[in-house]
This record gives structure tokens, C-alpha cells and sequence, in this order.
């Protein structure tokens, strides 16, 4: 008889498991999902002004001679706002 319940309980959940819906990116938890990017307000007085040149981030830039692979902002042209 014991052996019959084990065979019960292998087969009641094997249902569950395929009832169960695909989890979507909004219920995985915080921080789980596409990082939003930030965008420049065009505004500020960082926005406007043009790239340094000196800055690690501006040494990376291919028009300053650099690999580009870093593709981040100026350090002096991060956004305030």
C-alpha cells in the first residue's frame, strides 16, 4: 500500500508543475528586469557644455584616440538634473 501513495504523490504533483505559468520580467523581483537609461535634459549647464578631454571617459572615446569601449559621458558631462 505504501507503494501505491508514493505512486499518488509522484503523479498529483507532476499537474502542478505543468500548470504553473512562465514567470514574466515584472515578477522575477526588483532590479530584475531591462535598467532604464537615464537621458540627458539638454538644459543644465553640464548638458551644454563640451567634453573635456582629460577624463578617463573621454580618453576612451574614439574621437579623442581612445578604443571606445567604455561608451560612457564625459565625467563633466553627467547630468544634474
Amino acid at each position: 500500500m505504501a507503494a501505491g501513495r508514493q505512486q499518488m504523490d509522484c503523479d498529483s504533483r507532476q499537474p502542478s508543475a505543468l500548470l504553473t505559468p512562465p514567470m514574466s520580467s515584472s515578477s522575477r523581483g526588483p532590479g530584475a528586469g531591462a535598467r532604464r537609461r537615464r537621458t540627458r535634459c539638454r538644459r543644465c549647464r553640464a548638458c551644454v557644455r563640451t567634453e573635456c578631454g582629460d577624463c578617463h571617459f573621454c580618453r576612451d572615446m574614439k574621437k579623442f584616440g581612445g578604443p571606445g569601449r567604455m561608451k560612457q559621458s564625459c565625467l563633466l558631462r553627467q547630468c544634474t538634473a
